[in-house]
């Protein structure tokens, strides 16, 4: 994404109520596929992308061997 901040912002805008943003990246680590490691976001740094923009994690999960996913909302709708 070239522009993050207005990625956020434009999902901040337009999520309502209790909305969720749903991140699936690879694993921070080598994997038969993807690009290289040194492109890929660990869990920890999309945690502080999103917690800069005011979301919180609410969720979760392993995506087979090769990825995550991590589920966001709005600070405050959490519920």
């Amino acid at each position: 994404v070239d522009n993050r901040d207005a990625l956020l912002a434009e999902l901040g805008r337009i999520l309502c109520g209790q909305g969720r943003v749903c991140v699936i990246e690879f694993r921070k680590e080598q994997t038969p596929m993807g690009p290289p490691v040194s492109c890929r976001l660990g869990e920890d740094d999309v945690d502080e992308i999103f917690g800069a923009a005011a979301f919180v994690r609410v969720d979760s999960f392993a995506l087979s061997g090769n990825f995550y996913g991590l589920v966001y909302a709005r600070q405050g709708n959490n519920a």
